[in-house]
């Protein structure tokens, strides 16, 4: 069992609402004075959590994120969002509630290896209706700067395209630092592979896959979209995904990326993740690759409003999308974080999520995706 630090202790005190049951969606966190004994009881859970050091790590970054409105839906679903599944049942005996219970539409279907080798890297999570069948298909694609992250983070994802007539996979894939590039591509592909052979046994349509991919993992979304030579050698081609959604992804073109920010912001995490050669960042940059593609997938790309980089990476990526014949649009997500604009996916009245859907929609319906209509945010679409 591992033992809270203090100092952590400290800041994850503020989640004692969501930790222990509050009935108050939108009051304040009660301060420490008010609970001693309420204290006590959330030591006591978050110790029978037994919270990794990067889960104890992800929810101090929460509570500064999300201070002052920590019993709200989004910050209770971002919290669950890091717990396995083990936690959050363990959590609900914790606290006394009955387990989750099981959707009888929901079909989940864990730890599929994509790859002939035994690793749990490469394997994929599988959300279906339980009577699916020829369904469009989801590929989402973690993040984490290529170091961390799982895909055990996209259930709640899962059950919202679930709901709404879709397949969600899930994938893994190897990290750094003991692999480089171009090994979490290949891994990509592979599993994207693996979805275009095997989907349709689990009530998808091969000939309907998206990818949507979050920071690390919008970078490889959008590579998986146009690098047309990786794509050949497991027997695909760029037109084989049907479209890409990126979330707020700043990896479109590496050595742009390096260059600019060099030293500490991008310098470690890139060159440990695509090595010291410009080639190799040039290799793993979609804004190079889609250069010299073809019949390539249409690209929604988000980024946030506030983040000079991303806004930067993505119109690069429209243009270089655009030039080779594609479509492309980049949407400006106003009032989100690079953790929000992932994590909201799928709650009521996120007009991020409201964008994806009409776009999806759209390109299901054989429309034009990218109308100023569905581009627009909820306010916009309103007359507000």
């Amino acid at each position: 069992m591992r033992c809270v630090r203090p100092l952590i202790f400290c800041l994850l005190v503020l989640c004692a609402g969501v930790v222990c049951g509050a009935a108050d969606a939108d009051a304040e966190v009660p301060a420490r004075s008010e609970g001693g004994q309420l204290q006590q009881v959330f030591r006591e859970r978050l110790e029978a959590l037994d919270l990794s050091g990067s889960q104890q790590a992800a929810v101090r970054r929460l509570v500064v994120e999300y201070r002052g409105r920590l019993r709200s839906e989004a910050f209770r679903r971002a919290f669950a969002d890091l717990l396995t599944d083990e936690q959050r049942a363990k959590l609900a005996r914790l606290r006394g509630a009955p387990r989750p219970p099981t959707d009888g539409q929901l079909k989940v279907t864990r730890d599929v290896a994509y790859d002939e080798a035994d690793d749990s890297l490469r394997s994929l999570d599988i959300y279906a209706p339980a009577d699916a069948r020829g369904l469009p298909v989801m590929v989402f694609i973690h993040g984490g700067g290529w170091r961390q992250g799982d895909k055990g983070q996209a259930t709640e994802k899962g059950r919202f395209f679930v709901e709404r007539g879709w397949l969600l996979v899930s994938i893994n894939y190897r990290l750094s630092p003991a692999v480089q590039h171009p090994v979490h591509i290949e891994d990509v592909i592979r599993a994207v592979a693996w979805v275009k052979a095997e989907i349709a046994d689990y009530g998808g349509d091969p000939e309907r896959i998206s990818l949507m991919g979050h920071s690390a993992g919008a970078h490889l979304a959008a590579l998986a979209g146009v690098d047309t030579r990786r794509l050949a050698a497991e027997g695909l081609t760029p037109s084989d995904v049907s479209s890409v959604i990126l979330l707020d992804g700043a990896g479109y073109d590496i050595a742009w990326q390096v260059n600019e920010l060099g030293g500490l912001r991008a310098g470690p995490m890139f060159r440990g993740a695509f090595g010291d050669a410009e080639e190799g960042w040039n290799d793993a940059s979609p804004v190079v690759q889609a250069k010299s593609a073809a019949d390539l997938p249409r690209f929604l790309i988000f980024h946030v409003a506030s983040r000079d980089d991303s806004r930067r990476q993505s119109e690069r990526l429209a243009d270089a999308v655009r030039a080779a014949g594609g479509q492309a649009a980049v949407v400006a997500a106003a009032g989100k974080t690079h953790g929000t604009i992932n994590r909201e996916i799928g709650l009521e009245r996120d007009p991020v999520t409201a964008i994806v859907m009409r776009v999806l929609t759209a390109i299901e319906d054989g429309e034009d995706p990218f109308t100023p209509e569905n581009l627009a945010s909820t306010e916009e679409r309103s007359g507000e």
